[in-house]
């Protein structure tokens, strides 16, 4: 009976099972942006060698739910594949699917459709600009027609912690999202270098190696936390996906070497508490040699020792900040304080890594959000160790000038000159007080006139300062993105080149300013004419400009071109008591590039077609 019972309770949840997994998820009863971890099925492959075809059907029963919002293995070996299911019963609208894991060796996605499959093969070892969409997590697009079923396989095998938090969004909503995340974490790491570059400067001007490491340790934490979050691979070295496969490691191992020479400075370890200062001198050992080693041993080795060595070398920190803090050390009350964070924001990271936890936004932020509060708390530590430092010179000198007065009182004939030298003391202190002043505001008026610099510089990078629209550095820039991803997915590319009619007369007749007038009018019609967000309008030059239409075949360029057209021919631009009328010429090109075109090809056509359209008696189109 009791055999009876458990064949029947299984074959009571495969049968639930089938229902619940293998239906499709309708994409429009869940908010984009949200973890599907539960809507999908995960089978581990053990000798990595199965392939699409190989694959069970869903109803297998190799094939697991996921009872989480985040699929986390720990450290593994064996590949595994993830099977999600879509279809939509809404609006026609575009998509894309992220798995926001930066860093996992090899994934591929495998979008069946019904009457095709899409195939994308990424991963942190391969080169960045592969990508389908330029993201430090893998995103891929995604197309779901109103009523069909498209299913989504994912493979994963990596030597880091397994890890798959699967995302659908609607594009504009991914977009809107990686606007907000670019924006927080543009302030947190401008926070921290920020404190790096000055802390730097104050090592200049003071000669306090506490600032210098403090420096380093937050430099080196700068590099493990961009390159754990991708940004590093995104920014820095997109083309050597070698070099990012070790960095991680190598990035920890220098993070824990610094913070470790750090911490025995600040808190004057070799002679207040020796055996700790030995223990932390032996991490330091550990840390670089498993730090070189990284390069040679499989990854998962190296990672895990070097998080171990982390807790280890934290816990023994905080340890040592609470003990001296009982002793009344007030720069160690600030030091425990900054390194709760630190502690907290590590301990977390390293067990949703190792899967002890689950993984979520917040434990995958909690080091980022313990680093924010620690660096302000480390600066107040630092700086009391620098005030401690200045008391005890000073109590150093008030007890020489105590044992000289006591000397004066004996030898009543040097009085008058140990009063000159306290003179002479209070003077130079005086001195030296207005000095750091001095230097400080210098110092505070240079970092303001740095960023009032780089700001305008920013600004300036890539919009026409004339026209308040993109300039020719930009559009270089958005046609080779275009243009290779026009050639990823085999769809067409048009390019319209404009030139205002007759300008140089109009300049000569009415004057530059009346041209500038003209310039800024005709900017205006072009961008009103673009129907879409991702069209871009750019001046190429004087009295040129240029429109890239991504995904518009001929016919559509031609629509945007006639409308172009009409509506500059209806403008007119009002300047003091002058109404000036005007037309353009344009040139249209389009091109559905192969593998062996070049963008600079794209704009030659546009540019012949342009000419054309000029000689031709121009305020007309013309297509290569």
């Amino acid at each position: 009976m009791k055999m009876l019972r458990q064949l029947l309770l299984s074959i009571c949840f495969l049968l639930w099972g089938d229902c619940v997994f293998a239906a499709p998820l309708d994409v429009n009863s869940i908010k984009s942006g949200d973890l599907l971890g539960k809507h999908s099925l995960y089978l581990a492959d053990d000798t990595g060698s199965l392939t699409l075809e190989q694959l069970p059907e869903a109803t297998d029963d190799r094939w697991r739910p996921v009872t989480k919002d985040i699929l986390s293995l720990g450290y593994t070996s064996t590949a595994i594949w993830n099977r999600l299911a879509f279809t939509n019963t809404g609006e026609d609208t575009e998509w894309m699917f992220e798995v926001a894991y930066s860093v996992l060796d090899k994934v591929d996605f495998y979008i069946l459709y019904p009457n095709r499959t899409q195939v994308y093969q990424l991963g942190d070892l391969a080169k960045f600009d592969e990508r389908p969409i330029n993201h430090r997590n893998f995103v891929v697009p995604l197309s779901l027609p109103i009523g069909e079923t498209v299913v989504v396989m994912v493979r994963v095998s990596s030597s880091t912690s397994m890890q798959m938090p699967l995302k659908l969004w609607q594009r504009t909503d991914f977009y809107d999202h990686e606007q907000g995340t670019l924006l927080w974490q543009g302030m947190y790491f401008g926070l921290i270098l920020v404190m790096i570059f000055y802390k730097i400067c104050l090592y200049f001007y003071i000669k306090e190696e506490q600032y210098l490491n403090y420096a380093a340790s937050f430099t080196s934490f700068v590099l493990f936390q961009a390159t754990i979050s991708g940004f590093s691979y995104q920014f820095l070295w997109p083309q050597l996906p070698l070099w990012n496969d070790h960095a991680l490691p190598i990035f920890l191992g220098l993070l824990l070497l610094t913070e470790s020479i750090f911490v025995r400075s600040l808190l004057g370890l070799s002679s207040r508490s020796p055996r700790v200062s030995i223990f932390l001198r032996g991490s330091e050992i550990l840390a670089a040699a498993a730090m070189l080693l990284s390069v040679f041993v499989p990854y998962r080795f190296s990672i895990f020792f070097l998080i171990v060595l982390a807790l280890l070398i934290n816990s023994f920190c905080l340890a040592v900040g609470v003990k001296q803090w009982l002793e009344g050390d007030k720069a160690a009350k600030f030091f425990t304080i900054a390194w709760v964070g630190i502690l907290v924001g590590a301990v977390l990271l390293a067990l949703s890594k190792l899967g002890i936890i689950e993984r979520n936004v917040f434990n995958e932020n909690a080091l980022q959000i313990g680093t924010t509060l620690s660096v302000v708390w480390l600066s107040f530590a630092l700086g009391e160790y620098i005030a401690k430092q200045s008391r005890e010179r000073q109590r150093s000198k008030e007890e020489a000038l105590g044992f000289a007065l006591n000397v004066a009182e004996e030898r009543k004939g040097k009085l008058e000159a140990q009063e000159e030298t306290l003179k002479l003391q209070e003077a130079a202190n005086a001195n030296l007080e207005s000095q750091v002043q001095e230097r400080t505001s210098m110092l505070e008026k240079t970092m303001l006139e740095l960023e009032q610099a780089n700001a305008k510089l920013r600004q300036l990078s890539y919009i026409d300062e004339l026209t308040d629209i993109y300039n020719r550095r930009y559009f270089n820039k958005k046609l080779e993105t275009e243009f290779k991803r026009a050639q990823r997915i085999q769809v067409p590319l048009s390019l319209l080149l404009l030139d205002i009619d007759h300008f140089k007369l109009l300049n000569d007749k009415y004057g530059h300013l009346v041209g500038d007038a003209c310039l800024k009018t005709v900017a205006k019609v072009f961008q009103s004419c673009l129907p879409r967000a991702e069209d871009t309008l750019a001046r190429f030059g004087g009295e040129e400009f240029v429109i890239l239409l991504p995904g518009t075949a001929e016919e559509g360029a031609l629509s945007v071109a006639e409308r172009i057209l009409q509506a500059v021919a209806n403008e007119v631009v009002f300047f003091e008591d002058l109404e000036v009328t005007m037309t353009v010429s344009i040139g249209v090109a389009t091109k559905c590039p192969s593998s062996t075109d070049y963008p600079k090809e794209l704009i030659a056509r546009a540019d012949v077609a342009l000419y054309q359209s000029k000689s031709s008696g121009r305020n007309r189109i013309s297509v290569a």
